[in-house]
């Protein structure tokens, strides 16, 4: 199944592992000329929160971060700015963004996306293991789709409850409230893949606005994420392509049939 104009807007392919001591995230790229010419413009960001195996579940949680200066999480971007390789001590994150592109012609597509990922991963690896003798040790894996419901999608449909399901229909009419316009959602299913552990995929529905027009927006986001059943390098890219196709799979059975072929172009 494809489309000629979904709604998507990123790709997320996001790597949590154990945190490395003394990790320079600038160093890293300045020693790779391959990685440089790919990403030629770099900006220092606050670094995610650090992310933590709970034991005997697989899941994971977000820890705070104790005294001393803040850890650093470093952006490198494509000259068009479209991709994004994130970089902390315990990340590594590749994004790809809908940037100047109504006619979706520059979406490179999940196998580009996760060699590209991959290759950022061998360098990596093999930096940690030259510096410190350690191997990176995978925590989770998460992949993820954002996606924007425009307005003229939702009210073409009937309204966003008839473009996605498991939306309840808005109660219609003022009260002390005012007028309910719209609604947002988040649900979560676990599951127990074959590259995957115990994982879930989230769906999360919430209003927004559009920054560029003002206009009335939803966006749905859809991530899996679990710990990879096996570490190396093949177990990595099988743990993210079973979120990939959790998350298209998930993606196809919440939106509406005629929604995906009138206003997405589903073929």
């Amino acid at each position: 199944m494809s489309y000629s104009n979904p709604p998507h807007q990123e790709t997320i392919i996001d790597l949590a592992f154990a945190p490395v001591p003394n990790f320079d995230p600038v160093r890293y790229l300045r020693l790779h000329s391959k990685l440089r010419e790919q990403y030629g413009e770099s900006q220092s960001q606050p670094a995610l929160p650090p992310i933590q195996s709970m034991p005997d579940t697989g899941m994971a949680f977000i820890l705070g971060f104790g005294d001393g200066p803040p850890p650093t999480r470093i952006w490198h971007l494509s000259i068009d700015q479209r991709m994004v390789l994130q970089l902390q001590s315990d990340r590594l994150i590749l994004n790809w963004r809908r940037i100047d592109d109504p006619n979706w012609e520059t979406y490179p597509g999940y196998d580009a996306l996760i060699m590209r990922f991959l290759e950022a991963y061998d360098l990596l690896r093999v930096e940690v293991l030259q510096e410190s003798g350690q191997e990176l040790e995978p925590i989770r894996c998460e992949f993820a789709y954002d996606n924007v419901i425009t307005h003229s999608v939702s009210h073409a449909a009937g309204g966003i409850s008839k473009v996605i399901s498991g939306v309840s229909e808005p109660i219609t009419g003022a009260n002390e409230f005012g007028t309910l316009t719209s609604l947002g959602m988040m649900l979560r299913y676990d599951f127990c893949g074959d590259s995957l552990g115990s994982s879930s995929t989230l769906v999360n529905l919430q209003p927004a606005f559009d920054r560029s027009t003002g206009e009335a927006i939803h966006g749905l986001r859809i991530a899996c994420a679990g710990p990879p059943v096996d570490s190396d390098r093949n177990g990595l890219h099988n743990a993210f392509s079973e979120g990939h196709e959790k998350a298209l799979k998930t993606f196809e059975s919440i939106t509406d049939d005629e929604v995906q072929r009138s206003s997405w172009g589903r073929s």
